[in-house]
């Protein structure tokens, strides 16, 4: 099993940024690993809500469903299906108020490879490294969507 943490400080208030998380099937829109993402039902929000993410490789997707939804601070995400080399993934986001509009961004992720013994050392040498620099990625545009959309609402507030 592998598992990491991502933490960054984004300057923006939690209700900002959960904003963007919340709009759950357009991820793509911020995550620079996604060529494209979609829901897949009808449920937009909370619990059971399920999105595909198209990776920008244009061969492998995620699909992906909500198991906690803590309205404006957590939320947890089961990857349940895909082409990734994956038995099971959980990612976690968790944001913390960290000062007038900061918000303390925690993101973390357990996975299981699929495989044997042979795919246990290469989750350690090679998977484990390569999801945490894609999950940095996401955390990364995150903080630049959310900051970028904060200046945009500045500047509009100041016309």
């Amino acid at each position: 099993m592998g598992a990491f943490t991502v933490t960054r400080s984004l300057d923006a208030s939690p209700a900002e940024v959960w904003s963007v998380l919340a709009d759950f099937g357009n991820i793509a829109e911020w995550n620079p690993n996604l060529s494209a993402s979609r829901l897949l039902g009808e449920q937009a929000g909370g619990v059971g809500t399920t999105r595909q993410c198209d990776l920008k490789d244009g061969k492998n997707y995620v699909r992906e469903r909500v198991t906690t939804w803590e309205d404006g601070r957590r939320m947890e995400i089961d990857i349940y299906e895909g082409t990734m080399p994956l038995k099971s993934a959980i990612a976690t986001i968790v944001l913390e108020p960290a000062g007038p509009r900061r918000t303390k961004v925690i993101a973390s992720m357990s996975f299981v490879p699929k495989g044997g013994a042979v795919r246990k050392v290469a989750t350690e040498v090679f998977m484990k490294p390569m999801m945490k620099h894609m999950f940095g990625r996401l955390v990364r545009g995150l903080k630049e969507h959310v900051e970028a959309q904060g200046e945009t609402a500045q500047v509009a507030a100041t016309a």
